[in-house]
């Protein structure tokens, strides 16, 4: 039996969207951006269960897909639910022959604290940390003249405030950061504590990675490659062309106003989660520890930092990434 976990979520609409999906067959439309969970379990056979996230739509009963009769299943978001059936399966025949549900209303069971009890040890270790997370929420840290907004799809503002947040505080070459780090814009007007809380949710820790330039290029070759569209930078600018193959799409990459040496050694700042190898980084997981220079700032601090030291701010684009 083959269950998957896919951080890709079911349509809000499962009937709506499974028509668009069989209208998209039937023009032959090649989709170039990430599938959903539904297009996964009816383009790829052979997943029994398929355990969906990202989207923030909950399935009370599973979607079954029509053609390969994969199972998919959905909760709601923030921890507001827990997802729970017990699936039978016939050991001879390697099939589910049917599923139960643990709760009346279908897969989800609703977290509320009229129908479970917290645990008081867990509940007050939790205060504790919201406690740390929410201290003085609505200090304000300074003020923006522009809004911050940011984009999954090239160069925004706050993707720049929040690259070269991360150069300044590292004192790197160049710097370089996920789009999916910021969570939310933030408008003109003052920016308070959890205005930053909410827009960088994760504690991800700045690092400065010592990296030759064949190998920086080919890690922003690696962000570009696909329906992929790069990632926030500082430090230097990158032209680059998606009609081009995969692994020869940048076309400029200067560091400094200079050409990248492939043969030099650059300090590059970048989050603990990309330098692990994750989000495709896979590269800077085979180096040495000693390339790594682990910072006492998390990416949040850094961005923090600048806000109070450059406020009011006036962050813009600049032509630093650029899609021909």
């Amino acid at each position: 039996m083959i269950i998957a976990l896919a951080h890709l979520g079911l349509p809000y609409d499962a009937e709506e969207d499974y028509q668009l999906l069989k209208e998209q067959d039937r023009q032959q439309i090649q989709k170039v951006s990430f599938l959903t969970s539904m297009e996964l379990a009816h383009y790829l056979p052979g997943i029994d269960v398929l355990i969906s996230g990202r989207l923030h739509s909950g399935y009370d009963h599973p979607w079954e897909d029509p053609l390969n009769h994969t199972l998919c299943f959905q909760n709601y978001a923030r921890g507001s639910n827990l997802g729970a059936v017990v699936l039978h399966f016939d050991v001879k025949n390697k099939a589910i022959v049917k599923y139960d549900y643990l709760s009346e209303e279908g897969a989800m069971l609703l977290l509320s604290e009229d129908e479970f009890w917290p645990d008081q040890q867990m509940a007050a270790f939790i205060d504790s940390l919201q406690t740390a997370y929410h201290a003085d929420p609505d200090s304000i840290l300074g003020y923006t003249l522009t809004s911050l907004v940011r984009s999954s799809q090239g160069e925004a503002p706050f993707n720049n405030l929040m690259a070269d947040a991360m150069l300044e505080a590292s004192r790197a070459d160049f710097a370089f950061n996920s789009y999916n780090s910021l969570r939310q814009n933030i408008p003109i007007g003052q920016i308070t504590k959890m205005d930053i809380l909410d827009a960088l949710p994760f504690a991800n820790q700045l690092v400065v990675v010592k990296v030759r330039g064949k190998m920086l290029k080919d890690l922003l070759e690696r962000s570009v490659q696909g329906s992929f569209m790069g990632v926030a930078i500082a430090g230097g600018k990158v032209v680059y062309d998606p009609k081009r193959p995969n692994g020869q799409r940048i076309t400029q990459f200067l560091i400094k106003d200079q050409p990248i040496d492939e043969q030099k050694m650059y300090r590059v700042a970048t989050s603990s989660y990309l330098a692990e190898g994750n989000g495709g980084m896979i590269p800077l997981s085979f180096l040495p520890d000693d390339r790594f220079e682990w910072t006492s700032l998390t990416v949040r601090d850094a961005v923090i930092n600048f806000i109070k030291k450059h406020s009011p701010l006036k962050i813009s684009t600049d032509g630093r990434w650029v899609r021909k």
